[in-house]
């Protein structure tokens, strides 16, 4: 590797690193909600089909 190429690697590493992870953060406060609520539904029956799945998701959705 060049001289100096090694840090400019993980200087650039590290801003994407950090750019993603400001990006999930901004969906996964979005969508807090409407996950928590999956989530409820996931405890209390443990499982769920995908046809089940959207019918909460949508509901959901109607609701946020």
């Amino acid at each position: 590797m060049l001289p100096g190429m090694e840090q400019e690697v993980s200087r650039e590493v590290i801003r994407v690193l950090k750019e993603q992870y400001e990006k999930t953060l901004q969906i996964l406060t979005r969508w807090q909600g409407a996950l928590e609520t999956l989530a409820g539904e996931l405890i209390r029956r443990e499982t769920l089909s995908g046809e089940e799945f959207m019918e909460i998701w949508t509901r959901v959705l109607d609701i946020i």
